[in-house]
């Protein structure tokens, strides 16, 4: 079974993946989803407070452990040395700050679809939100994103 480290990538990918796939159909549909705005506060919404639990079982994982945690991610391009890897260091002040700013994000998703409800442009609101959202969960636990060419560096 995969422990909450194991999941903290998905901390800031779910509420991306969700924004994109609500924005891929309204760019597709843009009247028809125009009209759906409570079906989209329910899949946003949703994202946001499966990532939401996701980083409160990380802090309190945190909070067990001892050690800060290290683990990366790599995309090798092709047969080329070049790649994109990304780093991520999980301590207990980046899990505080991933439950922060997940339990913001998600009292500003509960409380705009109240606020928005019957407005135009509701969906796009929603969609940019959830957009933020991902961009600052993001935010602590990544580290850096470099290029690689493993010929140049030896």
């Amino acid at each position: 079974m995969p422990t909450a480290l194991d999941l903290a990538p998905l901390i800031p990918l779910i509420p991306f993946l969700g924004s994109s796939f609500i924005g891929i159909l309204l760019l597709s549909f843009n009247r028809t989803m125009n009209r759906l705005s409570k079906p989209v506060a329910f899949v946003l919404i949703t994202c946001a407070s499966t990532s939401a639990i996701l980083s409160y079982l990380l802090l309190a994982q945190e909070y067990t452990n001892e050690v800060t945690n290290t683990f990366s991610l790599g995309w090798p391009l092709s047969s080329t040395e070049i790649g994109l890897h990304l780093d991520f260091i999980i301590d207990k002040f980046s899990s505080i700050i991933l439950s922060v700013i997940s339990t913001a994000i998600l009292l500003l998703m509960i409380f705009s679809h109240y606020y928005m409800k019957k407005r135009k442009g509701y969906v796009t609101f929603f969609v940019y939100i959830s957009l933020l959202s991902a961009s600052l969960l993001a935010l602590p636990i990544t580290t850096f994103a470099r290029s690689r060419i493993d010929s140049l560096i030896a």
